[in-house]
């Protein structure tokens, strides 16, 4: 892939949980998310990693989980979306049994909580965790060097700061 001219794949990895992925049936292990991070970085195509926070069954601790897991697995790119189970999905018939799940579907988006698994107290919980978890991961010494290396232009750096910006406007509130 990578002689083909692949710079970056962006992966769905979902969480840093074990029983979470396989309550996902995403038929994959953490090894294999490890792994396949591996062999990307080796030959040099860039990971963009895709993390869900407040999974059916999740609680703030396997969030933590998941948070120290992505740090470790070290992607270029992290996001970290709020879980929106949507009407019709296999994930929102489990949200029904694990919690509870607003009806108002105009709020259905990947940044309002529209369900509340049982092991978190409140919206505000999950909204707290997600700023927690993107500020961990980018504020951290390997993120940063990561990004410096990358720089090439004042254009860069200009995206840089501007992606900054919105970070810390993002954990206001």
């Amino acid at each position: 892939m990578k002689a083909a001219g692949c710079w970056n794949i962006f992966f769905g990895f979902e969480t840093g949980d074990q029983q979470l992925l396989d309550n996902l049936e995403k038929g994959i292990t953490l090894d294999d998310i490890r792994n396949s991070s591996r062999w990307c970085k080796d030959v040099g195509i860039e990971i963009r990693a895709s993390f869900m926070i407040a999974l059916p069954g999740e609680t703030p601790e396997l969030a933590e989980k998941t948070i120290k897991f992505a740090k470790g697995i070290n992607p270029e790119y992290a996001q970290f979306c709020i879980t929106t189970p949507y009407p019709g999905t296999k994930l929102f018939k489990e949200a029904e049994k694990r919690g509870s799940l607003s009806k108002d579907y105009s709020q259905y988006n990947i940044w309002e909580p529209v369900f509340i698994p049982f092991g978190y107290k409140d919206k505000r919980e999950i909204e707290q965790m997600e700023k927690r978890a993107n500020f961990l991961f980018y504020c951290r010494p390997q993120s940063l060097i990561n990004l410096i290396k990358k720089i090439r232009s004042l254009e860069d750096i200009k995206r840089y700061l501007k992606g900054f910006r919105v970070l810390l406007g993002f954990l206001k509130a």
